[in-house]
């Protein structure tokens, strides 16, 4: 069951997450402490927040569940750049680019020009990465 995508705003600035494609890899609250906290509700606090360290925790989130509201810009600049592929070391494969990820039953998946896809096989969310494979000792 797919869950709702939450959004934060305040003023111009803006961000939204996708839990159904997160793979908990938490790049987002160990580098940028100050807006992303999952000991408070909510956890994203954008009093702290520039729009710099906003685009800085999207670039850097790897399955693309965080992404500035409101950036058409960017994700059009990404859909004319080359599809990359990267095999995490014990973790899943990371796309970034141009693509579609279409399931069983012919629906395109929602990406955002990016996404980690599962390789151990034990994601509750697949094709997606869920983080599962740190609790299984996944070993490539």
């Amino acid at each position: 069951m797919s869950k709702e995508i939450q959004k934060y705003q305040k003023d111009d600035l803006g961000i939204s997450y996708d839990q159904n494609i997160c793979i908990h890899a938490a790049n987002c609250v160990n580098e940028h402490p100050e807006i992303f906290n999952i000991d408070n509700k909510p956890w994203v606090n954008l009093d702290n927040a520039t729009r710099q360290s906003l685009q800085d925790a999207v670039i850097n989130c790897p399955s693309g569940a965080l992404k500035i509201l409101g950036d058409s810009e960017t994700s059009q600049n990404n859909k004319a750049k080359i599809t990359h592929i990267n095999v995490l070391s014990q973790g899943p494969l990371i796309v970034k680019g141009n693509f579609n990820i279409t399931d069983h039953d012919g629906n395109i998946l929602e990406t955002k020009d990016k996404a980690a896809l599962c390789r151990c096989g034990a994601s509750q969310n697949k094709p997606f990465c869920d983080g599962t494979h740190n609790k299984i000792d996944f070993e490539n």
